[in-house]
């Protein structure tokens, strides 16, 4: 079975770091980014889509986006600790 060539997620989290969490990774659909700022952008869309082959396996990228196509963080799927699909 192959997975489809991008995947929507509703939320992608990190290890919340910091006396708070503020410098831990939290993204979610329909909040600000970074959470803790009330005055970031909302985040419209969390996509995962298949990149480049890594040392044992093709990998994945998590892209997470505002309103208007505007990318606000992107990186690798392995480097996060959770994610919640749609």
């Amino acid at each position: 079975m192959t997975k489809p060539a991008i995947r929507n997620a509703k939320m992608v989290s990190g290890i919340p770091c910091g006396p708070t969490g503020e410098d831990g990774f939290h993204a979610t659909v329909g909040y600000n980014f970074p959470y803790h700022d009330k005055t970031a952008p909302i985040v419209d869309m969390i996509t995962i889509a298949a990149d480049l082959p890594g040392m044992y396996c093709n990998m994945d990228r998590v892209r997470v986006w505002a309103a208007d196509g505007v990318l606000l963080w992107e990186g690798p799927l392995h480097n996060l600790e959770g994610v919640l699909y749609v």
